[in-house]
């Protein structure tokens, strides 16, 4: 260990802020408006909010299985998340080949690698009994190595926010929830044109629009099974709804999370600066982008057609577990 990092750990050691909180997991399949609620919920008091997508799997999309009877160097390598290296060495952006105008926004990330490794080393438990404990010793090495992180500690703090795309399917929403049976999913729906519209603008991947929309579809009935699973436990959003009725929307989730509302709560920001919408089309403005709401009108007779082919009937599904801003 170097001194500089000697003298770093020791510093936050001294001053150092447990995290234990349950995570809220937002999770549902891609380009539905996750980086949007993560950026939303950036600036709230109560919440230490991972401000990237949470890599904690191998893939991200698999609930990681955390060996209790290893030591805490092998622990870490299975939770290590590598973007964030690249962020604190060229800072956060989204870096998106396709979309240039991502280039020059660019957020400083001050973790360094071998500050995150050594407290988590120091902090995680000796004899875990759980995995959760091994959760907790990550999450509190992460948000106290992070060091102009500026909201460690503003407020008591009621929950640890996190979203990676496609985590809350199948047997990894199963084992989060044995991870976290106090925790909580967020799951947004996106109508599947205005989906299918921004997908494929995305990456060349989803070109296919009958092989996209199937995965749309499960996608959606994902959400319905999560929702029946745990409905005190989900809570089911619809993307139109996050754009266009932000404030209530908000005011919603606020609510179902125990948590005061915060005007800041309206504002997309990366660790309290404006950022830019994770958007697959041009835009030159921050802030919430009203047009995101239709893009479906891009789409061709045959692809809408076969959309609503494949897809009506998992979106109406999906809806209906909704809980709509009054």
């Amino acid at each position: 260990m170097s001194p500089e990092v000697r003298g770093l750990l020791e510093q936050v050691l001294a001053h150092l802020v447990p995290v234990d909180e349950p995570l809220v997991l937002i999770s549902q399949i891609q380009r539905s408006g996750g980086s949007l609620l993560t950026q939303l919920l950036d600036g709230h008091p109560a919440l230490h909010n991972h401000p990237a997508e949470l890599h904690i799997g191998t893939p991200k999309d698999v609930w990681p299985e955390i060996p209790l009877g290893t030591s805490a160097k092998k622990q870490f390598a299975i939770l290590r998340e590598r973007l964030n290296e690249r962020f604190f060495a060229e800072g956060y952006r989204k870096r998106m080949p396709e979309h240039e105008q991502y280039d020059e926004e660019t957020f400083p990330f001050l973790q360094p690698p071998a500050l995150l490794e050594t407290l988590f080393r120091r902090v995680a438990p000796e004899r875990p009994e759980r995995a959760r404990e091994v959760l907790d010793a990550y999450f509190t090495a992460y948000f106290n190595s992070w060091l102009d992180n500026g909201h460690l500690r503003d407020g008591p703090k009621r929950w640890v926010t996190a979203f990676t795309p496609r985590l809350a399917w199948g047997a990894s929403r199963r084992d989060f929830a044995a991870d976290y049976p106090d925790g909580r999913l967020i799951a947004i729906v996106r109508e599947p044109h205005d989906w299918y519209a921004s997908a494929r603008a995305h990456h060349p991947r989803y070109a296919d629009c009958e092989s996209s929309a199937s995965e749309w579809m499960r996608g959606a009935h994902e959400i319905a099974d999560a929702a029946r699973e745990r409905p005190e436990s989900t809570l089911v959003i619809l993307f139109e709804d996050l754009v266009d009725r932000t404030e209530e929307v908000m005011r919603l989730v606020s609510e179902w999370l125990g948590i005061a509302y915060a005007e800041i709560l309206v504002r997309p920001t990366f660790n309290d600066m404006p950022i830019l919408a994770n958007s697959s089309f041009q835009i030159e403005r921050h802030g919430i982008l009203a047009d995101a709401v239709g893009r479906g009108r891009l789409l061709s007779d045959r692809e809408s057609e076969l959309i609503d082919r494949v897809a009506a009937d998992a979106h109406a599904l999906a809806t209906s577990f909704a809980a709509r801003p009054s």
